[in-house]
């Protein structure tokens, strides 16, 4: 009786555990999997990362020596990355877009879009965005918001 009721509670509590372990695993791999790509990102401009943050599909990335941004994100179907010469930025700014929650109700908004973009020194040079958070690519927004705050704050730090 005893030998049934523990195989029973152990296989509830693998059962139950089970999704959150590999939830856990596949969150590990994809973090290795962007941080391996802006590593590699940086070793094509010989640089090396010393500042980061992984989070979600992409991740960020600074060369404090070389004064330069590394930006990966691995999307379904494609992957975008840029190497961005901060000496070449004039400023950087979080542009978040909105649309209304409720049309009832248009003072209610969400977000829609949250980039950080960079302005370059010269006219000839384009704007450059880096997607941190898209309602179209992931359901709800969570710390995109203060990381990208975080490294507009870094970035203009640097470039001034």
């Amino acid at each position: 009786m005893d030998i049934g009721t523990t195989a029973i509670s152990a296989s509830i509590l693998v059962a139950c555990a089970l999704p959150f372990a590999l939830m856990y695993k596949k969150k590990v791999r994809r973090q290795h999997r962007l941080t391996d790509g802006l590593q590699k990102l940086a070793a094509a401009k010989n640089s090396k990362i010393s500042t980061k943050d992984v989070y979600g599909d992409f991740a960020i990335g600074m060369d404090e020596k070389t004064n330069h941004i590394f930006y990966f994100k691995q999307k379904i179907d494609e992957v975008i990355s840029h190497s961005i010469d901060l000496s070449t930025m004039n400023r950087c700014e979080v542009k978040t877009t909105y649309s209304p929650f409720d049309p009832k109700h248009p003072q209610d908004q969400e977000i829609d879009r949250l980039d950080l973009v960079l302005y370059p020194k010269s006219k000839q040079m384009e704007t450059i965005a880096l997607g941190f958070y898209d309602v179209d690519e992931t359901f709800q927004i969570a710390n995109e918001l203060a990381i990208a705050e975080k490294w507009a704050e870094f970035i203009n730090k640097q470039i001034n």
